[in-house]
């Protein structure tokens, strides 16, 4: 819903660095009817946290009673960070988000985890803002002229005001696209009539015993290959045995994960009323952030049609050309900008034109430098040539 607001192309996995910012239920809100996973950063510092009450912050403590009361994980957390057999644990079930949280000793790469900043962008994506003063202000001073003879003062001030609709245009841009994303997730919950916890999905593989023969007696068999295939045997059998050990510890996690499903499946009737209500609640709230947006952005559009400096001109980039022009002396209307912009313009493309032209020269000499003397040394010959004929002459 949110990773292209990001730059990042998955954000399964919590930052310590949410502990002291965000709560749980700030954070879960970007997982609806998906997993979020703790990674062992994660769940130490929480425990540390939870050891040391001077740094206990309200988040902190909604975090500790989060994973303490509604996962009831802790116990399972403790024995999960001494066994060297697990490297996941979960799912827990949290039904205010129809969530599954897992907790996991894997090493995650930065760019899998949200972070402090990350939830920053996404809940200032949120927040309505006003739009720059100057957009609203109208210079009571200026005549409304489409023609190029404005005040100096009056020019400045509608070059201002244009970039700043353009300025305000791509944050409010980028900010309906959000609020239409969360709106289109919120409305997929609403939708779902068979929406409910999702099953545990961490089954594990029981390991296959190979079966042993023994060596067929033959004319090449000798003691020592029948001794090394005893020896290989009996190795084999003891990574077997390893194995299904660990794959005994492992289905006891699973069998834990599925009665916990079965307890989320037999309190979800009343979970589900309120979780559906809270959807609702947050959907008809976008709604009218998005009805407040979408104003904004018709008032920046108008200032940009109602503007006397032509649609051509009415780029971010030409504009602020057009502004160091006029504070700079080289202009003094926007005839002059319109020109010297044209003028520098077209000595770019040239020189561009001549850039890509000595490039160009340049590669093929270095890519065949034999085909270069030779051009040389054909070149060399008729001027002889030519020489020799005009002499003759």
């Amino acid at each position: 819903m949110f990773l292209t607001f990001l730059n990042k192309s998955a954000a399964t996995h919590a930052d310590p660095s949410l502990l002291k910012s965000y709560t749980p239920a700030q954070v879960l809100s970007y997982y609806y009817n998906g997993s979020l996973y703790l990674g062992s950063d994660f769940f130490q510092t929480l425990l540390n946290l939870n050891e040391d009450e001077v740094e206990q912050s309200d988040s902190i403590r909604e975090w500790i009673n989060f994973v303490g009361a509604d996962l009831e994980a802790f116990d399972d957390l403790v024995s999960f960070s001494e066994n060297e057999y697990l490297y996941n644990l979960g799912p827990f079930y949290y039904p205010m988000a129809n969530s599954r949280i897992y907790f996991t000793k894997a090493v995650i790469p930065a760019e899998n985890k949200i972070t402090k900043e990350d939830l920053d962008i996404l809940e200032n994506l949120q927040v309505l803002q006003p739009l720059n003063p100057i957009i609203q202000a109208s210079n009571k001073s200026k005549k409304v002229n489409k023609k190029n003879n404005k005040a100096f003062d009056d020019l400045l001030f509608e070059i201002n005001q244009c970039l700043a609709a353009f300025n305000e245009s791509e944050r409010l841009n980028k900010q309906l696209n959000f609020l239409r994303k969360h709106l289109d997730n919120r409305t997929a919950v609403l939708r779902d009539k068979e929406i409910k916890p999702m099953e545990p999905d961490n089954v594990p593989v029981k390991p296959q015993k190979e079966e042993w023969t023994a060596p067929k007696a033959s004319i090449k068999s000798t003691l020592l290959s029948i001794a090394g295939k005893k020896k290989d045997n009996e190795q084999k059998f003891k990574d077997f045995n390893h194995e299904i050990k660990v794959y005994y510890i492992r289905y006891r996690e699973y069998e834990k994960s599925c009665d916990r499903f079965k307890n989320a499946l037999l309190d979800w009737p009343n979970h589900r009323t309120i979780f559906i209500g809270k959807c609702q609640r947050e959907a008809d709230k976008i709604k009218e952030k998005m009805l407040f947006v979408q104003h904004q952005l018709k008032t920046c559009n108008s200032v940009l049609s109602t503007s006397a400096i032509h649609a051509k001109y009415q780029d971010q980039k030409i504009l602020s050309n057009f502004k160091e022009y006029l504070e700079t002396g080289r202009a003094s209307d926007i005839q002059a900008c319109m020109n010297i912009y044209e003028e520098e313009k077209l000595w770019h493309e040239l020189r561009a034109g001549q850039e890509r032209i000595e490039n160009t020269i340049y590669f093929m000499q270095n890519e065949n430098e034999h085909v270069y003397v030779a051009q040389q040394h054909m070149n060399h010959l008729l001027e002889e040539k030519n020489y020799k004929e005009l002499l003759k002459v």
